[in-house]
C-alpha cells in the first residue's frame, strides 16, 4: 500500500466512500420497507440464552436492532418490548456500552491507517467525527465531554443560628447553674447569720 500514489488512493477513497453510500442508501430502503414488514417469528423468551448471546454480541459489534429483527423475520416493536424487561433490558445497555468501546477502536484503527498513509485526512476526519459521535451516544459516562460532578451544598445561616441556638442554650444552663449556685449561698450565709 505504501507504493500507492496520492492519486491513486485518492481514486480509492471516493470507490469506498461511494460504496459506504450505497450501503446507506440501501439501509434507507431496508427501513421504508420494514414499515410494512410483519414479521411472522416470535421473540424468544429471555431464558433463551444462546438467542441472547448472538444477538448480544452482534448489537457489541455494531448490527442494529432493525437489521436483526429483519434478518430473524421479527418485527422491531415486538424485539424492544422483550428488550424492557429487567435483565435483558440490562444486558441490552452493556452490549451498547460494548458498541462505544468498538467504535473506540475503530477509531484508533483509522488513525493508525491515516498515519500511514492508506487514508485520506478529510476521509479519516470524517470517519473519527462519526464514530466519537457514536461512541458518546452509547457511553456517555466514559466517553461524553460532560463532567458528571456531584456538588452537595450547605446553608451556612442555617448552621450559624443552629450553633448560636446551641451556644446560647448552653449560656442560659450555666447561667442558670450560676443563679442557683449563688442562691444556696447567700441561703448558707442567711442561715450562718
Amino acid at each position: 500500500m505504501s507504493s500507492e500514489t496520492r492519486q491513486e488512493r485518492k481514486k480509492r477513497n471516493k470507490r469506498e466512500y461511494a460504496e459506504v453510500k450505497l450501503s446507506s442508501v440501501s439501509q434507507i430502503q431496508e427501513k421504508e420497507q420494514e414499515s410494512n414488514f410483519k414479521g411472522t417469528e416470535v421473540v424468544p423468551g429471555s431464558d433463551d440464552e444462546k438467542f441472547w448471546d448472538d444477538f448480544f454480541s452482534r448489537i457489541e459489534m455494531g448490527e442494529t436492532l432493525q437489521g436483526f429483527a429483519i434478518e430473524h423475520n421479527m418485527t422491531n416493536q415486538s424485539l424492544r418490548r422483550r428488550l424492557r424487561s429487567g435483565d435483558l433490558h440490562e444486558r441490552f445497555i452493556e452490549a451498547h456500552q460494548g458498541r462505544a468501546v468498538y467504535h473506540a477502536q475503530s477509531i484508533e484503527g483509522m488513525i493508525d491507517r491515516l498515519e500511514s498513509g492508506d487514508v485520506e485526512s478529510d476521509v479519516a476526519r470524517v470517519s473519527i467525527d462519526a464514530r466519537k459521535w457514536l461512541a458518546t451516544k452509547y457511553y456517555p459516562r466514559m466517553f461524553g465531554e460532560r463532567q458528571e460532578v456531584n456538588l452537595k451544598t450547605t446553608d451556612m445561616t442555617k448552621v450559624y443560628v443552629e450553633q448560636l441556638k446551641m451556644i446560647m442554650s448552653s449560656h442560659d444552663q450555666r447561667m442558670k447553674t450560676i443563679e442557683v449556685k449563688s442562691e444556696v449561698k447567700m441561703i448558707a450565709k442567711e442561715e450562718d447569720e
